[in-house]
């Protein structure tokens, strides 16, 4: 409560510049490049000794999307499914349904009933940053977030679901400092949202460790920067993809939410 409470104290304190920060969030959009998502949203791995292959969707926005790769064995759901098909050598049908641009509200309209009725062992919910840029309110986050939630358990009554890490809009380079740390407030309070969410409902997780690009930094070949884990300033690039998609399968495996 008393988070929520600064929240919104820092949210008058900065009414007087919310005509600059418009203006500078006319000028990020415009400095970001219309670039297409991945091909070939989804895929199999094969492994010879498996009984049986497991079936991972992935649902979300542009990141998700793979918007700024080529393809989709790239990306974060193409990384995340290698790596559980190696680490608990399965075989694994993957599959993305995501869309650059859209909020959560749009996911539940649009895409959740592209939702296949086959049993799956695991869905993936990659979501935040049109939310955030959108000025969706922590209010608003729940309640689209829940019956996110909701609309899916009605396609899939019994399949862990795990909300991935949220974007760092907070480090966003095509963002001035100011946007960054406004943006940044936004994100902070859905972070609460989650975990409070999944702690009310069963069988859903949330990968609460904030992405913190400057920590990833670290992990990229010599000679290359923070900058290069985006690929036009907002969207990760495939170093990023690499690192997130290893993130998530090494949650999905410390907390063993598939069935081997």
């Amino acid at each position: 409560m008393l988070d929520r409470l600064i929240f919104y104290s820092n949210l008058l304190m900065a009414i007087p510049i919310l005509p600059l920060l418009y203006w500078q969030g006319k000028q990020a959009k415009s400095a970001v490049p219309d670039l297409p998502p991945a091909q070939n949203p989804e895929g199999i791995i094969r492994k010879d000794s498996a009984s049986k292959a497991l079936q991972i969707l992935s649902l979300g926005e542009s990141a998700f999307a793979g918007v700024g790769l080529q393809q989709h064995q790239k990306s974060i759901t193409g990384v995340l499914a290698q790596s559980l098909a190696e680490q608990l050598n399965q075989s694994i049908n993957w599959k993305v349904i995501a869309q650059s641009g859209y909020n959560v509200e749009q996911v539940i309209k649009e895409l959740v009933p592209q939702i296949p009725s086959t049993k799956i062992d695991l869905v993936v919910i990659g979501l935040g940053a049109n939310d955030t840029f959108e000025i969706h309110f922590p209010a608003k986050w729940e309640k689209d977030m829940k019956a996110l939630l909701l609309a899916i358990r009605k396609h899939q009554p019994a399949c862990p679901i795990v909300i991935a890490h949220l974007p760092p809009v907070h480090q966003f380079p095509v963002l001035s400092p100011l946007l960054q740390w406004f943006m940044g407030k936004f994100i902070k309070q859905y972070h609460a949202v989650n975990q409070s969410i999944v702690a009310d409902v069963p069988n859903t997780y949330y990968i609460a460790d904030r992405i913190d690009f400057d920590n990833w930094s670290d992990r990229l070949p010599p000679k290359l920067s923070k900058e290069d884990l985006f690929c036009d300033g907002v969207h990760p690039s495939e170093f990023a993809h690499e690192i997130w998609g290893k993130e998530i399968a090494a949650f999905v495996i410390r907390q063993d939410l598939v069935i081997q």
